[in-house]
């Protein structure tokens, strides 16, 4: 179960994919959704977001494990 600060950031990255389309999100893209660094760092311990390139810090850019996701169903 994520603590709903991940639950709204994920929320957030779905909206952006299903309107754009693009599983890349740059920090400028979730800056704004509040707790994003904790929820960024549960998120990524769970396996549901990773770093794009390894580029791993607050400012890179992040994917969806869309693998991870369709295990849910």
């Amino acid at each position: 179960m994520l603590s709903p600060d991940s639950m709204n950031f994920m929320e957030h990255l779905a909206e952006l994919y299903k309107s754009t389309g693009v599983n890349s999100f740059d920090f400028i893209d979730y800056m704004d959704v509040p707790n994003h660094s904790a929820a960024l760092e549960e998120l990524m311990a769970k396996g549901y977001v990773s770093w794009k390139d390894d580029f791993q810090n607050v400012l890179g850019t992040i994917t969806i494990n869309l693998d991870v996701l369709k295990g849910e169903d």
